[in-house]
């Protein structure tokens, strides 16, 4: 059976909130999510639960997030929202035309006759050189 709950603005039941449920109200109380989850916050006032840990290409950071990657991968920022769950093997290699690549990080190279050129604040891409 749920209630309302005064002045909480959502329901109260016996059990926490699941995956994707909502875990914190407008007006900033917080319910406990069911064990392996986190309660991440989600736009301005309202959270939702999110897995603790996240797999490869999954989001695990970003305005408010508090999730960790599974082992072999790393939260990389892609931008000021969004960081995702990256491979960390060695094997990944030099970058092939028009893959990400770091302008910044001359450990994340292009493959030959490519160059690493910005694409945005954080990002690059690889693309062939031109001649001039």
């Amino acid at each position: 059976v749920l209630f309302g709950a005064v002045g909480l603005g959502m329901g109260v039941s016996s059990a926490n909130p699941g995956p994707w449920e909502q875990c914190r109200s407008e007006n900033g109380t917080e319910i406990a999510c069911d064990k392996g989850l986190v309660c991440v916050p989600d736009v301005e006032y309202y959270g939702l639960c999110y897995t603790e840990v996240v797999g490869e290409s999954e989001q695990c950071g970003g305005l408010g997030w508090n999730v960790s990657c599974v082992n072999g991968t790393t939260c990389e920022r892609q931008n000021e929202g969004w960081a995702s769950c990256q491979s960390t093997a060695d094997a990944r290699g030099p970058g092939a035309e028009w893959q990400q690549c770091d302008p910044e990080d001359s450990g994340n190279l292009c493959a030959d006759s490519l160059i690493c050129v910005d694409d945005d604040d954080y990002h690059g891409i690889c693309v062939r050189q031109v001649a001039e």
